[in-house]
């Protein structure tokens, strides 16, 4: 399978490119699937980052760090394996019906997730761009 690139521009100057591999796919596959444990649909992605404020992210934190892995080089790898281990913690949400404490909870793990490996990636753009005269100063990044 080949996979395309992509790059992240600063003022015009091409940083290194980053090999859109494989893990990235699969973070799509298992956002999809816990979107759907929470009974939402495809493209619905914004609704559960909607209810992620509303929801306490550590209290599945360390359950979704078992999702992924943290490697070299800004990379990660997601295990999708584990999605069933979700089962253990609560039942599905049925599309209509209401929103418990508890998948508001797992929509706020699934935003920290995801915050944590893009911070992730980043990092590995900053070391990456200090090889470069224009440097991290023009980059903005962010985290409460």
């Amino acid at each position: 399978m080949i996979f395309p690139q992509w790059s992240l521009w600063l003022n015009k100057t091409n940083l290194p490119r980053w090999r859109l591999n494989r893990s990235l796919i699969l973070w799509g596959i298992f956002t999809l699937n816990v979107i759907a444990f929470l009974g939402y649909g495809e493209h619905d992605e914004y609704k559960v980052m909607g209810l992620a404020p509303y929801g306490d992210g550590s209290l599945y934190q360390a359950q979704f760090k078992r999702f992924y892995e943290l490697l070299p080089n800004g990379d990660y790898t997601i295990h999708t394996e584990r999605i069933l281990e979700l089962y253990n913690v609560l039942t599905p949400r049925v599309r209509g019906s209401e929103f418990t404490q508890l998948h508001k909870d797992l929509a706020a793990a699934l935003q920290l997730a995801l915050e944590d490996i893009i911070f992730h990636i980043f990092t590995a753009f900053s070391h990456c761009n200090r090889l470069y005269p224009f440097g991290s100063r023009r980059r903005c990044r962010s985290k409460q």
